[in-house]
């Protein structure tokens, strides 16, 4: 099985890589109806570039043996196929490498089949298997309170596709409750206030607008949420729903 291979640079390459994300996260939103459909191809490569790569430096600084290297070494080139959109060889390997779905399985007791996981998750996602990819985050947990967060929401991003909206608003309050903070909390907020709209639930889905508002003033989610709030409250008046 292959080794990891310069795990200084790569280590270097991911600290860089975290810093940019983590100053530029993005939501990209439309219609409430929509906005899981027309921006799902990017909301996943996105979040799952950046998930991959802060999850995989966490893992980098503890593997504790040799086969958790090797696990890992077999599971570095996921991150490049992910880009690419080669999803089939991330989850299914590619003659050189195991897929993430294989290394789950066989190194399921070790950090980096629990890292596994996460990856296949991403792509079952992008490959529109949002039951297999549930099962997936079902298995994943981390220690790192981003990745984890992240895997929340991912959480959620499934249950909407699959129109079970009282699990997804779940899963999102989780994610908003997770060690709350300016960069990522906000878009939690949205995507939470934007399935309460699903279900109908509009007085809700104002709440959570306004804490977004209020709590994360300077967000780059604010605008949209002030615009989202005013078409829930018309919602509100027109259908007479709370």
């Amino acid at each position: 099985m292959a080794k990891v291979k310069d795990n200084k640079e790569n280590k270097e390459t991911k600290e860089s890589l975290n810093k940019e994300l983590l100053e530029n996260p993005e939501l990209m939103v439309s219609k409430t109806e929509d906005f899981f459909t027309k921006n799902k191809v990017l909301i996943y490569t996105v979040l799952g570039v950046m998930v991959l790569a802060i999850a995989a430096f966490s893992a980098y600084r503890y593997i504790t043996s040799s086969q958790q290297e090797e696990a890992l070494g077999e599971m570095y080139p996921a991150e490049f196929y992910l880009e690419a959109d080669s999803i089939n060889k991330m989850l299914n390997g590619d003659g050189n490498y195991l897929g993430v779905q294989q290394i789950a399985e066989e190194y399921n007791w070790s950090k980096a089949g629990n890292l596994a996981h996460l990856y296949a998750a991403i792509g079952l996602m992008k490959q529109e298997k949002f039951e297999e990819a549930l099962k997936n985050l079902d298995e994943f947990s981390s220690g790192d309170v981003i990745v984890q967060g992240r895997a929340y929401a991912l959480k959620g991003d499934a249950y909407v596709e699959l129109k079970q909206y009282d699990k997804a608003t779940n899963a999102y309050k989780q994610a908003v409750d997770h060690h709350p903070n300016k960069f990522f909390t906000p878009l939690y907020l949205m995507k939470l206030a934007l399935a309460y709209e699903l279900k109908e639930s509009y007085k809700e889905a104002i709440d959570i607008y306004d804490e977004l508002i209020y709590k994360y003033p300077t967000s780059q989610e604010v605008n949209n949420a002030k615009k989202y709030k005013a078409r829930a409250e018309q919602l509100t008046t027109k259908t007479g729903k709370q």
